[in-house]
């Protein structure tokens, strides 16, 4: 589905958090060495504060309030996201505690990268289209405007060896 140019920042960064899982699940896959395993759990912890933590503020303080002008305040979407960002938050510190720690980290990552999987699917293939749907043309101006507004970081992918990717493109208008 072709996503309103507007979101085009927040699914640029559903790709890079869907990277991350992917690369995380192939070191598990490959039995990496329990060194490897740690340094991604601890570049998921960086990944949280850089990229997720701020993703997270633009759609509950961006786009939320504006779709909750076209749905109720306890819609299941608007309330499994929330809740999604939550428990992501708390398994971010369980993954950090683990690399920290003597636990293991793969049930830890695993656990993890299920979950953020599962919330990027369900906000590429749910949630995002009925927000385009809900909002007004200058709603989804405004988002756009908002997300565009605040300048890219360039995103250090876990699992990627360092890997960096540039930065969400400028606004094309």
């Amino acid at each position: 589905m072709k996503r309103n140019k507007n979101l085009h920042p927040l699914s640029w960064e559903h790709h890079h958090a869907l990277t991350s899982v992917v690369l995380t699940r192939r070191h598990i896959a490959e039995n990496a060495p329990h060194e490897r395993l740690v340094r991604t759990a601890n570049e998921f912890v960086g990944f949280h504060r850089d990229n997720l933590l701020p993703h997270f503020r633009h759609e509950e303080e961006v786009v939320l309030p504006l779709y909750l002008n076209h749905v109720p305040e306890n819609d299941p979407d608007v309330l499994r996201l929330l809740t999604d960002h939550i428990s992501l938050h708390r398994l971010v510190r369980v993954v950090g505690q683990a690399a920290t720690g003597s636990d293991d980290v793969i049930p830890a990552l695993t656990e993890l990268t299920d979950r953020l999987e599962a919330h990027v699917r369900f906000e590429e293939r749910e949630l995002f289209p009925n927000i385009e749907a809900a909002l007004t043309d200058d709603e989804i101006a405004q988002v756009g405007a908002a997300l565009y507004a605040e300048p890219p970081g360039t995103v250090v992918i876990p699992g990627g060896d360092g890997c960096r990717i540039n930065p969400t493109p400028k606004n094309p208008d």
